[in-house]
């Protein structure tokens, strides 16, 4: 990423995962109240919109994470903060708190 698009707003989105990547060591490791059976999902935050940035983890570019590549199913903008564009770091640290809001309810949560 170039210095340019790290100063560039960022909003916050969330994708549901199918659950058999509770089964990925990594991703049980991040998650040990992790409860069989509920929705498990990958936060994360993009310069582009939403739909553009699942798109992009579908596809497999570079930039995707394996997780979102591998095991995405849909965009959930419905368990996204409003869409609003912010700052890099606000948006570092909202990934953080929407990926633990989401493990406190015992769903599965990735977000790098």
């Amino acid at each position: 990423m170039s210095r340019k698009n790290k100063s560039l707003p960022r909003i916050i989105y969330v994708i549901e995962l199918d659950v058999a990547v509770a089964d990925v060591p990594r991703f049980a490791f991040e998650n040990p109240d992790y409860v069989a059976g509920l929705p498990c999902y990958y936060v994360g935050s993009s310069t582009m919109s939403a739909a553009e940035r699942f798109w992009l983890h579908k596809k497999g570019h570079r930039t995707a994470s394996a997780i979102a590549h591998q095991f995405g199913k849909t965009l959930r903008l419905d368990l996204s903060p409003q869409q609003i564009p912010i700052r890099r770091q606000e948006a570092l640290e909202m990934e953080v708190l929407v990926a633990h809001k989401l493990r406190a309810r015992g769903c599965g949560a990735w977000q790098k």
